[in-house]
């Protein structure tokens, strides 16, 4: 068990870490000396929920005071070596000291025990089964291999590689190394397994560069570490080598982010579903939010609303946790769930609140797109649409998101162009943009085309899923197929007949669509 620390636990402690300090592992590196003094002497002093990224950099790493932790993982890194080398360090000159000093994954505060406990913990730790992940994922970008030799490529590749690393620290969910290694090195391999070890790295972005012809072709994978596994192949073409116009070459950075990063890219796809979150903050909920956009069920809303809780009792000025919780009270308008409170109010009051604290956050920037729809306010809408495509312009989440939101806002040309570039960039994306391109062909009156991407739903406890489907069906004169839909909306909603001009109207702006959908359920034999 962790020690309580009293006056004279804390003394055995620093004797503990004196040790240590003065071992010759440690006596080699001064950066990991020092924060490693640093983390334990503030625990001892009280001060533990403080050993955020930031103060470790500022006050044991000497970084200057503009210091990003979002653009800059030496805090992660070196913490990942710090725990490598106790590791090292109990494992030979430490095997008999009577304590034990370590630091968990996904956290600065360090745990101490009793030596005596290190075997049982090393047998209850074998006995899991099931992966566990405490920390964002860690990806490497190494610059892509260069098989002719060629100096153009040499130059193309080093950019890329550059330009990659820029876009991933646009992504706060991921942390970003950026090693360069020779690739003409005899011990290049052995620097890889290196990194990967040494530093925790999870995913790797590898490639070659090759010319054919009058472009070159560029083909990239994703590795994910554990397993060593390739998750994702893809080869690009960069046109127009000769006149050094390299014409889509920011189309090609765009597509390999696009596929690899954000809520629903490989990167965190293939995490949280090989992996079950434990301990970072902000992973457990990202885990939860994912499962309930895949389910839309309640026992995922339940599930997710209880993993962000948790996560702001640790960080409670998190702007994604804020908007997170934001988003669930603001769908609940959209579910016909009714209770003591107003949950736009209080959705809009949460995601106002993430935005104060960051204005960087993606995420709550959707939010508050959301919660200016349900508020029926034209304007800002806009504005928040605009503000969250600024954020990040290659996150095709965020993208198809605001598609959606122009399509709800009845801009219909310009939410089917950003919807189409979503799945286009990335074609696993979230369900509810079907609805996004069923408003638009019922704009059209193409309800036969409607009723496909009424069908790709698919969320049966979702009021809105029967509703839609009811509509066009009555439209197309399927009177059977519109009473069942009917059935499967009554049976979710009894009194929908009396709310159903209010749910119909809650995010659509365009009075048209509202008053077609509208028309379709009364042919498909609702009385409203």
């Amino acid at each position: 068990m962790d020690l309580t620390i009293d006056s004279k636990e804390s003394l055995v402690i620093e004797e503990q870490l004196s040790r240590i300090l003065n071992s010759s592992l440690f006596r080699k590196s001064k950066v990991l000396s020092s924060f490693l003094q640093y983390i334990v002497s503030e625990t001892l002093d009280g001060n533990g929920q403080t050993l955020k990224e930031y103060v470790i950099a500022i006050s044991a790493l000497n970084k200057s005071p503009d210091f990003d932790p979002q653009l800059n993982g030496v805090v992660r890194i070196h913490a990942n070596r710090l725990r490598k080398l106790l590791d090292d360090y109990y494992q030979t000159e430490g095997v008999n000291d009577p304590i034990i000093i370590s630091i968990p994954k996904g956290r600065y505060i360090p745990s101490f025990k009793k030596n005596i406990e290190l075997t049982k913990e090393v047998a209850d730790t074998a006995v899991h089964t099931i992966d566990e992940i405490e920390s964002k994922p860690l990806v490497a970008v190494l610059p892509f291999e260069n098989i002719q030799n060629n100096k153009t490529i040499d130059v193309i590749s080093s950019v890329m590689c550059h330009d990659l690393n820029v876009e991933l620290t646009k992504f706060p969910e991921i942390g970003v190394v950026t090693p360069y290694y020779d690739h003409n090195s005899s011990e290049y391999k052995n620097d890889i397994r290196e990194m990967v070890v040494d530093l925790g790295v999870d995913y790797l972005i590898t490639g070659y560069c090759i010319s054919e012809g009058n472009r070159i072709r560029i083909s990239v994978e994703l590795n994910a570490c554990d397993g060593n596994k390739i998750i994702w192949a893809e080869s690009f073409y960069l046109d127009d080598v000769d006149s050094n116009t390299f014409g889509n070459y920011k189309r090609i950075i765009q597509k390999i982010i696009a596929r690899t990063c954000g809520f629903f890219g490989l990167i965190y796809r293939n995490t949280l579903n090989t992996h079950v979150p434990t301990n970072y903050d902000c992973l457990y909920a990202i885990y939860w939010h994912n499962r309930y956009h895949l389910q839309f069920s309640e026992e995922a809303f339940n599930e997710t609303m209880r993993a962000v809780d948790i996560g702001l009792e640790e960080s409670p000025h998190s702007a994604l946790l804020i908007s997170f919780k934001a988003e669930l009270y603001l769908n609940l308008v959209v579910m016909n769930i009714e209770g003591d409170i107003d949950f736009l109010k209080l959705g809009t009051q949460l995601v106002k609140k993430a935005i104060s604290y960051d204005g960087t956050c993606q995420h709550a920037y959707q939010v508050y797109a959301w919660s200016n729809l349900l508020n029926h306010d034209h304007i800002e809408i806009y504005r928040t649409i605009e503000k969250c495509l600024a954020v990040n312009p290659n996150n095709p989440m965020y993208i198809g998101a605001m598609g959606f939101g122009y399509i709800c806002a009845g801009d219909y040309e310009k939410g089917l162009d950003l919807m189409l570039e979503s799945t286009h960039l990335n074609p696993f994306y979230p369900w509810n943009l079907n609805f996004g391109f069923c408003f638009y062909f019922m704009h059209t009156k193409d309800y036969e085309e409607a009723l496909l991407w009424a069908e790709k739903v698919n969320r049966k406890k979702f009021l809105w899923d029967p509703m839609i489907r009811a509509s066009i069906l009555g439209w197309l004169g399927k009177k059977e197929e519109a009473a069942d839909a009917i059935k499967e909306l009554l049976s979710l909603a009894p009194d929908f007949s009396q709310k159903a001009p209010d749910l119909i109207n809650a995010y659509l702006l365009d009075k048209d669509l509202t008053k077609n959908i509208t028309d379709g359920l009364l042919h498909a034999g609702l009385k409203i």
